[in-house]
């Protein structure tokens, strides 16, 4: 006997489906799902479509983590928590029982020149070489846009000047891409990220749940070292970045009011003294001293700019 609870969205809350069915290795959860709506409850919405992780529309939260519904295996789910919990990737964006309003998500792709500006003459070039080109854009274009790195993105919620993290992936793939080696098409890409990137708060959701292993972090963090090594862009990121690095190259840590007044300024790092003096009164602070290892936290920081 399976038992699979399922969020449903007209209620806003959770029905207990059982079904008997004998468990393969091979036995997804979309097997399952497909079961209870025929056997059970034909009014529960879905999506399906290859059914082999590569059209990306079955996404979903199974028992707390953004999976693919057709990749998810009952038997190790059913051995690991003892049943199923299905519920929609986002309920902010639900829109029914299991799906989301995927218009956030494809509107997100518009800020970029989702499109290559080759060169005319890159087939003349005998150095162009197409397997370097796929090594160079690294694996961003196995993405599927399922969503779940979109929707699993804390920051998507509160900041719509975000690219989010498969939008930021792709941009990267074409800045990487030897076919558009023009410089001003390069600096166009990167000033949209310098705008639209910096909010990302490194909490790697995006590259923990993604089912292509497209890591979607990574690609971000590398955008932002092209940022600041190839351009002289300014912007609350880029100040942040340099300043942070400079005052753990001088001592080995760093001083978060320094940092705030250089990277948003003195007047705007105002609204943080309520912040300051409530640890202050609280002795929730500590007195900033060089750390013993310092040398080899310079060495870190110097072997990371290489």
């Amino acid at each position: 006997m399976i038992k699979v609870k399922i969020f449903r969205f007209k209620e806003n809350s959770f029905s207990l489906f059982e079904i008997e069915k004998d468990i393969k290795d091979n036995t997804k959860v979309l097997e399952i799902l497909n079961d209870i709506k025929r056997e059970k409850d034909d009014s529960i919405k879905f999506m399906q479509n290859c059914s082999h992780g590569i059209c990306g529309s079955c996404a979903m939260k199974i028992n707390g983590k953004p999976a693919l519904a057709c990749k998810s295996s009952v038997k190790e789910l059913i051995e690991k928590d003892g049943e199923i919990i299905l519920e929609p990737l986002n309920k902010n964006y639900a829109n029914g029982d299991l799906t989301v309003d995927f218009s956030p998500f494809i509107e997100s792709f518009k800020q970029i020149p989702d499109y290559i500006i080759p060169d005319k003459n890159i087939k003349k070039d005998k150095s162009f070489n197409e397997k370097n080109n796929e090594k160079s854009i690294e694996n961003s274009d196995n993405c599927i846009r399922c969503g779940i790195c979109f929707y699993s993105c804390p920051v998507i919620k509160n900041k719509q000047s975000f690219l989010g993290p498969s939008t930021a992936s792709k941009n990267f793939r074409f800045l990487k891409d030897f076919r558009e080696p023009q410089k001003q098409d390069k600096n166009r890409r990167l000033k949209i990220s310098n705008e639209l990137s910096w909010s990302c708060l490194k909490c790697y959701k995006c590259t923990e749940f993604c089912p292509r292993e497209v890591d979607p972090f990574s690609k971000i963090e590398k955008t932002h070292s092209m940022i600041i090594n190839q351009t002289d862009y300014k912007s609350v990121g880029v100040s942040h970045a340099k300043d942070m690095a400079k005052q753990i190259g001088k001592k080995g840590i760093f001083d978060e009011l320094k940092l705030a007044m250089v990277s948003i300024g003195p007047f705007k790092s105002m609204k943080f003294a309520p912040y300051g003096i409530k640890q202050v009164l609280t002795l929730n602070y500590r007195i900033l001293k060089k750390p013993k290892n310092y040398k080899e936290i310079k060495k870190l920081l110097e072997s990371s700019d290489e």
